[in-house]
């Protein structure tokens, strides 16, 4: 176990970009986490050679999201070179959105937008989100938003998950495709891909065609050759790196990139290239040197 261990972060180390685009911040209501705080988070980048991480905090995506962002604007002054950050809005308080999204976004340097429909109780495809996706498309900002699929789960959302609203699809991947189709100049990262068998399967038909769709696979139910059909269906370049973390063990992401039967271009793309071009970090790149 150790020798594989050492293989994964060898090679997750070897490419020249590792950016986690998917992971939160702070206490969470439901169950305990062992220090989900930015400190700790850092050190596990460090040990792994993540070089940037996208992070909207806890607070944000389910109880307050103006005391939220605030939450994570702090982390990412504390560590500018490190962590992104992701605006949330509530969706319930849409008259908010703009104010709160210029706050986080103008102010506070945030890079995307994250939606989650199952901690609001709050349908994707519904009028109270839609200012984030009209903000998305006015300032060019990729919308990172959760998933999951409860349809034959015999009433038990995302197989045994605590999330309150998942029973009535709020953040089905179908809902999510349909409002994504309305703005085509939005990319749009599908978080979990549906999370669970049924979700992951609706999830591939309804997406194929939509070149500004992406594939998010942290937290999903199948693991083997997972990563492989996703490049070999869509694309390295429709297909992103993230962990989920503090929930998830990053290592085991880690693992099921860089031990994917792909090219180490397309490994490269996954990793971390795919989300420079969604944050559209090489602007950064280009203004440093």
């Amino acid at each position: 176990m150790i020798k594989v261990g050492e293989k994964v972060l060898k090679e997750a180390k070897d490419f020249e970009t590792v950016i986690d685009l998917h992971a939160h911040l702070g206490l969470w209501s439901l169950f305990h986490l062992n220090d989900p705080w930015e400190d700790h988070i850092i050190q596990v980048m460090d040990l792994l050679g993540i070089d940037k991480i996208c992070i909207a905090s806890h607070a944000a995506i389910g109880v307050d999201a103006t005391l939220g962002n605030q939450i994570t604007a702090q982390a990412m002054k504390r560590y500018p070179q490190r962590i992104i950050g992701l605006a949330v809005i509530n969706p319930h308080r849409p008259k908010e959105a703009v104010n709160e999204l210029n706050t986080c976004i103008k102010k506070n340097g945030m890079r995307g937008i994250k939606l989650h429909p199952s901690m609001y109780g709050y349908p994707i495809d519904g009028r109270g989100f839609l200012p984030a996706f009209k903000y998305a498309e006015d300032y060019g900002l990729p919308i990172i938003t959760h998933t999951d699929y409860a349809e034959g789960r015999s009433g038990a959302p995302l197989g045994g998950s605590s999330l309150p609203f998942s029973k009535i699809n709020v953040a089905s991947p179908l809902r999510t495709v349909e409002v994504a189709v309305k703005f085509p100049n939005v990319n749009v990262v599908l978080v979990h891909s549906g999370h669970n068998q049924e979700g992951h399967q609706l999830t591939l038909e309804a997406v194929r065609d939509l070149s500004n769709v992406y594939l998010d696979f942290s937290g999903t139910e199948r693991d083997f050759g997972l990563i492989e059909e996703y490049v070999s269906v869509f694309g390295a370049s429709r297909v992103v790196f993230s962990t989920d973390m503090p929930y998830l063990d990053p290592r085991s992401a880690l693992g099921r990139v860089t031990f994917a039967e792909i090219a180490d271009e397309e490994k490269a793309q996954v990793l971390g290239l795919n989300a420079v071009r969604l944050l559209r970090l090489e602007k950064d790149k280009e203004t440093n040197s």
